[in-house]
């Protein structure tokens, strides 16, 4: 199993974020404490099946709980407007998904099975 640790160095996602945050004016505090739980989540993806990465899920109304607090008005705004953009970005993905993996049956390329 992977680990997650601190001396590795930054992966391209966590090079993205962090100059998003210096763009964004983020304080540093939380692009640490996001890059922190990035590095776990990929540990423990690391350790899943692809099903069970599939159905993970972030915890919007936890993430808000926390780092809410330490922004200002227009910083909480942002941060509600990126996590109502995430929300109706996965619901898009999912419903493509869907619509691709029901094709997929119908013409025959996967078999379904019902009733598990």
């Amino acid at each position: 199993m992977l680990t997650a640790r601190a001396d590795t160095a930054p992966s391209p996602a966590e090079r993205r974020a962090a100059g998003k945050a210096r763009r964004h004016d983020v304080p540093q505090e939380i692009v640490t404490a996001t890059v922190a739980r990035y590095r776990a989540a990929m540990a423990r993806f690391a350790a899943m099946r692809d099903l069970e990465v599939w159905y993970s899920s972030v915890d919007a109304a936890g993430l808000q709980q926390v780092v809410a607090p330490r922004l200002d008005v227009r910083r909480r705004k942002r941060l509600t407007r990126a996590l109502v953009e995430f929300a109706e970005t996965c619901a898009d993905l999912s419903e493509r998904d869907h619509r691709a993996l029901a094709d997929a049956v119908a013409a025959g390329r996967v078999t379904a099975r019902t009733g598990l």
